[in-house]
Parts: C-alpha cells; structure tokens; sequence
C-alpha cells in the first residue's frame, strides 16, 4: 500500500505533458524498444528523451535492455486515473483498453476527439466486431492504434478516406483488407502480421518519422510500395511473405536500416543490387529458393548471414568486406554452381570450421592461411573423405593451404625435412586397382620478416628417380602460392591423371592392373620453396609428405582411395 501511495504521488507531481507521456506508456508502449518510444514522443512534438528521463528519475519507468518497463502497481493506478476522466461515457476517455468498452465505440459510432489511444486484446471479444469506419473519422487526435491476437474479429469494409493523420503507432493483427488506404504521414510503427493485404499503397507517402515495418506472414502481399521517403526506416521484417516476387528498388537507398528480414520469401526472385545502409546488422535470406541475386552490401557489422536453401548462384563479393560475419550458413544451396573453382577465406581468425556441404559439392582449391581457430580434426575428415574421393574422370587440381605444424595422418610416406623417399606402393585397398593420382603435402615454418606482407614464396617439388646409385631428375611441380603466415602451415596438392603433365607422371598414372611390376625403382620426392627476394629465408619446408591415390576398379562407382 505505500508503494502504491508513493507512486501515485510520483505521478501527481508531473506536469500535464509528462502525464501524457506516463499514460501513452502505460497503456501502449511498455516493452517497446526505447528508441522506438522516443521517435514516438518525438513525432508528437515532445522533449522525449527530457521526458523519459524526468519519469525514470520518479521511479515511474525504467530502461531494461533498452526496453521501456514499469512497476506492476501501475497498471491499476493508469486504469483508475482515466476512468475518472469520463466515468459514464468511456468514448470521452483518452485510452480505451477494455475490450467491452472498445467494442461499444467501435459498433455503435461512438468515437470523438477525446480518444488518444485504442488497445484491444480480441482475444477477450466475443464476437466479430463490425467496424462503422465514420467512428475512426471522429477520432481526429487518435495518436495509437493497437488490434492484437491470434484470431482477427475486428472487420472494416474499407478505411479509404479515414484521416488517421495523428496516428504514430499502427498495428492490426490479421488485418483485413486487401490495402491500407490511409494517409499516415506521422507513422512510427506499422506492424500487420499476418494480414490479408496484398500492396501497402500505391503512392509515395512522406514517412519521414517511419521507424518500423512489420508485414511478418502476410502471405498474401505481392510488391511493396515506394519507400524512399522513409529514410529513417530501421526495420523491415517480410518474413513468411510467401507471394512476394519482388521488393522495390527504394530499399537500396534506405541508409539507416538495420534489419532486413525476408526469410521464407519462397516467391522472391530479385533484389536491388546493393543495400547502402552501413548500419545493416541482420539480413535473413532463408528459404528464399527463387532468389537470383545476392546484393552488394556496404555495411560491415553482419554478424550472421543464413542463406540456407536460397536460389543463388553465386556466392556474393561483398562477404569479404563483412568484418565482423561469425557465422554463414549456406546449406542445401542446391543452384550454386557444381564447378565452383575457389575459395578464399584466408585471414578469417575466427573461423573454427567449415560447412560439410562445401566439403561434399564441390571441388575447391581452399586457403584457410591465417584462420588459427579452425578445428584441425574436423577439417582432416572432411579432407580424406570428401576431397580425396571425388570422380577421378574430373579434371581436379586440388589445394588446400591451413594451419598446422603435422603432416596429415593419412600420408603413409612422410618425414621431416623438405624430402621423402618414395618406394614401390604398397597393396591398393580392396577394390582398388587403378593409381590415379598422387597427394603431395608440406609444412612449411615462418620466422617474422621484416616486411612480410609485400613479397610473395612458391612451394614446388621435384620427383627424381634413383638408378646405379645416383639420382635423375624427372620432375618438378608447382604446388601453390603464398605471403608471410602467422604460424606454421600445411600445404596439400592433388594431383590426378588428367592433370598430370610430364611422361613420368602419365607412365605410371595409367591403367596397369600390376602396379608393383611398374614401379621397380626407388623415388626420392624434394620439397622446395622459390621466392624473387631474399625474404624467402625466413621460412623453411620442416616436414614433407606424399602418397598414391587409387581408383576403384570398373565394376564399382569411380571414386579415389588413399
């Protein structure tokens, strides 16, 4: 009882225009974002943020995760002290939220200029409410307008012509009418979820003060309207907008957007070509199986990127400038391309694992330089059983450079230092006969130069051949390319029979079903690292590796084996 005697003399003590901002929270923005009420009071032509402030300070509200909350004891106190401004006439008081109340001003025409703000929980009507659209007419400082619920029973036949030019906040849950045929120049908030509305409008409306957009499962919608007169617009939500084809080039231009959500656009098969906003933090693409085109992005803080079964076909050039991107999803991405050559995530610190779908779709040279959280375990799976097993008929050239200091378990030949002796193979594992290819792999060690990122080593081998005790030169190949690394790293190369492009490779890499009695001699494998400046002392070949790749033989699917 004290508690509530302080509070009410808290709120005695405001002036009437601090009143009205208690009330207008009281009833309809309690745990709206904080920026949203402020942009609310703004529009109104209050000192929002001087207003909050004086209300926080009397214990009235407070900010909790950058929610507007309130003490419990207030709910009775707001009800009572507008119930006392008309208490026979409820269409004479300044918020209406009790729903048999509301019904009675919305059926029977009761509305007038006293009415500042409506919320009604339909869940607790009884029975569909016909709306005289004339009562809306009448509500000339109607600023909130709230239906909400999980079952519509509030119908219009239409709002064509209804000034709602005060109303700030709008939101109908399941709204009926296939458009919103109103003028709302003031709007802070339209949210609609699952509404029956095909376009928004067709004209440019000024919504200079338009914060939030929420169309969320209005299966029905088709195009959006114009936009570019919302530029404070910071959130966009589309998702379950299942008929949705396109959105409208004005979204590029919405420089403060922060959130773009369209998951579940099934039907969506463009987007504009760039998004300009540099404060975007999410986009969700998800499901949007039709989807053509990936937008460049300007902004940098993304953190998480879902293109899980989206229909592009190219992965998008602006991912490299998303700095702050932990987490992209692309699985089931079934239009993105089988020949796929390149992937570069190099320097990407916080990377700790790569998606298995890029392990099994496609054949990719791979540079994880620089990523030092990667899981090596995860990624030495995905390495013998993914890229070492393609089709040996594929042209495939293989590399894969990531940190690490151990020559890949799997090798069966290996040693430290920059050479290895190469011998007869041993016996192909059942069911493989055909040597289709070789595995070459390198550690290679970094001291820290003194300008390390301008000049550029090439890791290559060369395969001689023992005879009469001295060595003959047969080979020599180009592994990869690479700049000043942080910590030790691994370089991996495969190279099969097509790709292989001297007499000695393609000797041995043939169909012979004897493998043994055509490979008698001794081999001795020479990793070694080229570079045009000096610089290249600074690293070194510490271990060294090499094996055979099989193939299966023709009664079985063709697929490479260690």
């Amino acid at each position: 009882m004290r508690k509530s005697k302080r509070l009410k003399i808290s709120y005695d003590s405001l002036d009437d225009s601090q009143k009205n901002v208690f009330l207008d929270i009281a009833f309809f923005l309690e745990g709206e974002r904080r920026d949203v009420v402020i942009s609310f009071f703004d529009a109104i032509g209050f000192e929002a943020k001087i207003e909050l402030s004086v209300l926080d300070g009397k214990s009235l509200i407070t900010c909790l995760d950058n929610q507007i909350r309130m003490h419990d004891l207030l709910r009775d106190m707001r009800r009572e002290i507008v119930r006392k401004e008309s208490i026979d006439h409820s269409g004479k008081r300044s918020q209406l939220w009790y729903h048999k109340d509301i019904c009675e001003v919305l059926k029977k025409n009761k509305g007038t200029e006293a009415i500042k703000g409506i919320s009604l929980d339909m869940g607790k009507a009884n029975s569909e409410i016909q709306i005289n659209p004339y009562t809306f007419s009448k509500m000339t400082e109607l600023r909130f307008l709230k239906f909400y619920g999980s079952e519509n029973k509030c119908m219009v036949s239409s709002l064509e012509g209804v000034p709602f030019t005060e109303v700030r906040y709008f939101e109908w849950h399941q709204y009926p009418l296939k458009t919103l045929d109103i003028h709302a120049e003031n709007l802070v908030s339209l949210k609609m979820p699952g509404s029956k509305v095909k376009q928004l409008w067709d004209d440019v409306q000024n919504l200079v003060n338009l914060k939030k957009i929420d169309l969320w499962y209005s299966k029905l919608l088709t195009k959006l309207p114009d936009l570019s007169l919302a530029q404070n617009l910071e959130i966009l939500d589309l998702g379950g907008c299942s008929s949705l084809t396109e959105t409208h080039s004005s979204i590029q231009y919405l420089n403060k957007l922060e959130v773009l959500d369209l998951d579940r656009c099934e039907s969506l098969r463009t987007l504009p070509t760039s998004i300009q906003s540099k404060y975007l933090k999410r986009l969700v693409l998800r499901g949007c199986s039709n989807l053509k085109n990936f937008p460049e992005i300007s902004s940098s803080g993304i953190h998480r990127l879902d293109l899980t079964h989206v229909g592009i076909k190219e992965l998008p050039s602006s991912i490299d400038r998303l700095s702050k991107l932990d987490t992209l999803k692309i699985h089931d991405c079934t239009k993105l391309p089988c020949n796929l050559h390149d992937l570069d995530a190099s320097g990407c610190t916080s990377l700790e694992a790569l998606p298995a779908s890029l392990s099994s779709k496609f054949y990719l040279s791979v540079d994880l330089s620089n990523c030092l959280k990667l899981d090596l375990s995860e990624l030495s799976e995905i390495i013998k059983d993914r890229w070492m097993k393609q089709s040996y008929n594929y042209a495939s050239c293989r590399g894969i450079y990531f940190p690490g200091d151990e020559i890949l378990k799997l090798f069966r030949y290996q040693s430290m230092g920059s050479s290895v002796t190469l011998e007869t193979p041993p016996p192909a594992p059942a069911g493989y006969n055909k040597l289709m290819g070789f595995a070459f792999c390198a550690v290679i060690a970094f001291s820290v130069p003194d300008h390390h990122h301008y000049w550029k080593g090439y890791l290559y081998c060369d395969l001689k051949v023992k005879s009469e005790g001295s060595y003959g030169h047969l080979h020599s190949r180009y592994l990869g390319e690479f700049s000043y690394l942080e910590s030790d790293h691994v370089f991996l190369k495969i190279i099969s029979y097509v790709e292989a492009d001297s007499v000695f490779l393609r000797s041995y890499l043939s169909d012979s079903e004897d493998l043994v009695e055509s490979f008698e001699e001794v081999y001795e494998v020479y990793f070694g690292i080229r570079c045009p400046h000096s610089q290249c002392l600074d690293c070194e070949v510490k271990k060294c590796g090499i094996d055979f790749v099989y193939a299966q033989d023709s009664r079985r699917p063709k697929r490479l084996k260690y």
